[in-house]
């Protein structure tokens, strides 16, 4: 059974420019081709 297209939005709060990247790699490793993703990184230096 296929998922229907799905959006997804993902707020990443890390505590710097690294942490953000695995954070968001992860995030890509792990989403279907039928979803979209938007990923949404603030880091301690944007606050």
């Amino acid at each position: 059974m296929a998922n229907a297209n799905v959006d997804i939005v993902y707020e990443i709060y890390a505590n710097n420019i690294n942490d953000a990247i695995d954070a968001k790699n992860k995030i890509i490793a792990n989403t279907l081709d039928d979803e979209k993703v938007h990923i949404n990184i603030k880091t301690s230096g944007d606050v």
